[in-house]
């Protein structure tokens, strides 16, 4: 089987990330590797992944969606979204990896910092992303969330074309409303749903209404949801967690909570309670 791979170039993390992302499907009886993950394995490693037992299945999944989520601004929260929504949605049974774009490699390293397997991080270039993608499809993901990097107009690009829908976060601040044309810009280009989420908002006054009214004059949908400035938010990330595991019954919970459900109705993927899902959290190998 192993003579018989077309084996391509791709990193140690790249693979890990992959394999990583096939956890859950270790302990099935399975028969047969798939054509589309050969390729993406070094020779080096082809070895050490076949004995993982890892292999070909047949599921009822949902069709995979993708989210880019797209800033040209940076710290707007693009990573602390792709983190606590892929932890939602991996809370709520479903199969679910964020692709880092971003040379800074945020969301790769919060995940070195986790002790729970899932979610996956796979640290990718845009160049490599149709393939990434194509693998996490045939191998039975149901929702990647794209974090790209600020000030890459051509990466963005191609991550909101590839994705189903995007999420431009924003601060309500007036250099983070001037930023997001450019952003929009780039889902109208790519011909993809796009809408504005407001984060890092303060509790009270009127600053989140201002932007709102803002973003409409720029042409852009804002997100009836709103993130509100939480200390919760940054100290999780800061030992691998996201809120919802660091206070999980806080407001930043709650707010992640509704935010992924309302990201699941805009792209009519079925929730934990209609498909009858447990989740699992999978913890690191000793």
């Amino acid at each position: 089987m192993c003579t018989d791979a077309r084996v391509h170039n791709i990193s140690d993390k790249e693979l890990d990330g992959l394999i990583k992302f096939l956890h859950p499907y270790l302990r099935l009886n399975v028969h047969t590797i798939t054509h589309a993950l050969m390729h993406t394995i070094t020779g080096s490693r082809i070895h050490t992944f076949m004995h993982a037992r890892v292999h070909n299945i047949t599921t009822c999944r949902q069709p995979m969606k993708t989210i880019s989520i797209v800033s040209q601004k940076g710290g707007a929260g693009k990573t602390t979204l792709a983190i606590h929504l892929a932890v939602a949605a991996s809370q709520a049974g479903m199969n679910t990896a964020i692709i880092d774009l971003d040379p800074q490699a945020s969301s790769a390293k919060w995940a070195d910092r986790r002790q729970a397997e899932l979610p996956v991080v796979i640290s990718a270039h845009a160049s490599r992303l149709a393939q990434v993608l194509e693998t996490a499809r045939a191998e039975g993901g149901e929702l990647m969330l794209i974090d790209t990097a600020p000030h890459s107009d051509n990466a963005a690009l191609e991550a909101a074309r590839m994705a189903d829908f995007v999420l431009i976060p924003c601060r309500p601040s007036i250099l983070d409303l001037e930023a997001i044309a450019t952003s929009l810009d780039i889902a109208k280009l790519a011909h993809k749903p796009a809408t504005v989420i407001l984060n890092a908002v303060a509790p009270s006054g009127s600053e989140a209404d201002e932007a709102e009214e803002a973003i409409t004059q720029l042409g852009g949908e804002a997100c009836p949801l709103r993130l509100v400035h939480r200390v919760a938010y940054a100290r999780a990330i800061v030992y691998g967690q996201a809120a919802q595991e660091y206070e999980p019954h806080g407001k930043a919970a709650r707010e992640i909570e509704a935010l992924h459900k309302f990201m699941c109705a805009h792209l009519h993927i079925l929730t934990s309670s209609k498909k009858g899902k447990k989740n699992e959290q999978v913890r690191r190998r000793a």
